[in-house]
């Protein structure tokens, strides 16, 4: 059961508009080392789901196997919120045809 704090956090997530809004957002709420830490988290995954290996990606982004490892999981057996997320934004977008 999510309690009324988790409730109202996801409520406030899902209002965002826009990139723009996302930003001011995490910057008013997280400190500047949660937000490179989701970013780097982020960067993990999407390597881990572009079949890097798991020392590849490490190595690369300078941290440990074990944080690599507990982001594949994640990309793996999660939710399903991060692959659709992955699988979303790894799709071109459709191209508007321009009208005369």
């Amino acid at each position: 059961m999510v309690n009324t704090l988790h409730n109202n956090l996801y409520v406030l997530l899902s209002s965002v508009r826009n990139r723009k809004e996302t930003e001011r957002l995490l910057l008013d709420l997280l400190s500047p080392a949660e937000i490179d830490n989701i970013a780097e988290r982020w960067h993990i995954m999407q390597q881990v789901a572009s079949g890097r290996s798991h020392r590849a990606i490490a190595k690369s982004v300078g941290t440990s196997i074990a944080k690599v490892s507990r982001c594949a999981r994640v990309v793996k057996h999660g939710n399903g919120a991060i692959r659709g997320r992955l699988q979303k934004l790894s799709k071109p977008k459709a191209r508007s045809k321009k009208q005369s």
